[in-house]
């Protein structure tokens, strides 16, 4: 019966690798199959779906300008999020497992290559080990395409469209079986000598599976796949003190408000 937590449960491990509050491994396993319902699993694992999204679906620029074939860029992001009032008791009878968690941390390495044709490829990476029953290690591998639609000039601002897709892998123990983001956003920015501003948004369609099998109470109580539509824009800034040193903030907006600040070495 605790491995039924952990469908829940994991999301917040995920992206609160430094255990920066306390975490209730129990949610549902203790429960009688009848204390929860149908509808407010819903609403905590959508609720869940979209704090992923908001983590997930930021930190994809820190500048609307792409590469020239050949030039890479290599960022370390930090993403974090609070967490509002009305996402963390959604089902009043148990302990939810935002119930508790004020904010939430997030990291991933990000990578781009400049292509042709006003193409650039990203990929992004993050891996923690999970403690407990089941633990094991839970990864996210990401990547994309940026297309160039301007390119700035003294005049006129960069702008790029960006397509990506990310999926977390996970131990075959867990409830369930994939969980997966695809993005679609646009991002407009302009250099000023050692500053940049860059803004845009899109959406972001976060999806999960459960395995119904490994679940010990009744299927019915379960939907077997959720998938959340998230709407989220974004303000930030690109500072470059040294050529090819640039640290970038930005604040991203939705259900969930999130910050994310970032170091890169560049050579465009």
């Amino acid at each position: 019966m605790r491995k039924l937590g952990m469908l829940v449960v994991t999301f917040v491990m995920i992206l609160t690798a430094t255990g920066s509050h306390a975490q209730n491994y129990n949610w549902l396993s203790e429960q009688a199959p009848g204390s929860v319902t149908q509808g407010a699993l819903d609403k905590q694992v959508e609720a869940l779906l979209k704090l992923f999204s908001s983590l997930s679906g930021s930190g994809f620029v820190n500048t609307a300008a792409l590469h020239q074939v050949g030039g890479v860029d290599v960022r370390a992001t930090f993403v974090g999020a609070p967490v509002p009032e009305e996402f963390k008791d959604i089902i009043p009878t148990v302990q939810d497992p935002l119930e508790g968690a004020d904010f939430v941390p997030f990291a991933f390495l990000h990578g781009n290559i400049g292509l042709p044709a006003n193409f650039e490829a990203y990929a992004r990476f993050m891996t923690l080990n999970i403690k407990g029953d089941p633990g094991g290690n839970v990864t996210l591998l990401g990547g994309g395409l940026k297309y160039g639609i301007l390119r700035g000039n003294i005049s006129m601002p960069d702008l790029t469209v960006i397509a990506g897709y990310q999926t977390i892998l996970i131990p075959e123990d867990f409830d369930f079986g994939t969980v997966s983001t695809l993005s679609l956003k646009a991002y407009l920015s302009k250099k000023f000598v050692f500053i940049t501003l860059y803004g845009g948004g899109g959406i972001d369609r976060t999806s999960l599976k459960l395995k119904l099998d490994k679940i010990p109470l009744p299927p019915s109580l379960f939907n077997e796949k959720y998938d959340v539509n998230y709407p989220q824009g974004t303000v930030g800034f690109t500072l470059s003190p040294l050529p090819l040193l640039n640290i970038n903030a930005d604040a991203n907006f939705g259900a969930f408000t999130s910050f994310s600040v970032g170091a890169s070495l560049s050579v465009r």
